[in-house]
């Protein structure tokens, strides 16, 4: 294999992926733990291709850039479910905690 088909296989495989981020992102469904391990596969792929190809064989440098902000778009929604998760965890938390100690205030007098 040449160093242009070694290239555009590169590109061909990048805009594969980008179809999966896709249909990753139009589903939106983050919640389900094993969809979300699938989408964080999928972007760590994207990623590692997007560092690979040369943008001469991608039709020039803001198809590039699209693409690293699509990616940039995709990993800030990962986070914002995690961060959800997290927040929503510490709350329920919370009301466990504030619901335990109203009911000793109640007793102790």
């Amino acid at each position: 294999m040449t160093v242009s088909q070694s290239a555009l296989s590169k590109v061909h495989d990048l805009y594969v992926m980008q179809i999966e981020l896709w249909k990753h992102l139009r589903e939106g469904n983050f919640q389900k733990a094993d969809q979300r391990k699938q989408t964080q596969k999928c972007l760590r792929q994207f990623s590692r291709l997007l560092d690979q190809v040369d943008w001469h064989y991608m039709g020039g440098e803001d198809v590039l850039e699209s693409l690293r902000s699509m990616r940039g778009e995709v990993s800030a929604r990962l986070r914002n479910i995690r961060r959800r998760k997290l927040t929503a965890r510490k709350a329920s938390v919370k009301r466990v905690v504030a619901t335990k100690s109203k009911k000793t205030k109640g007793k102790r007098k």
